[in-house]
């Protein structure tokens, strides 16, 4: 948790582009461990869209602003 959190402090004064994919959105995978993956690529995405200044979501080419101007 420590080191999170200093690299979150770290990063504030960045700019930085991510991209990420968003898999939350299909059918529950059967095997445990797919499902692992997509909670936690999803919990991942949620904190970082905490922190940025803007999240912007692109669907079928076509940005969507989630967050930010």
């Amino acid at each position: 948790a420590g080191n999170r959190r200093r690299t979150v402090a770290a990063l504030r004064n960045c700019r930085i582009i991510m991209v990420t994919s968003e898999i939350g959105a299909g059918t529950v995978p059967p095997a445990a461990l797919e499902r692992l993956f997509r909670q936690s690529i999803g919990r991942i995405n949620c904190r970082l869209a905490e922190v940025c200044e803007s999240v912007i979501l692109i669907a079928a080419g076509v940005p969507l602003i989630m967050k930010g101007s």
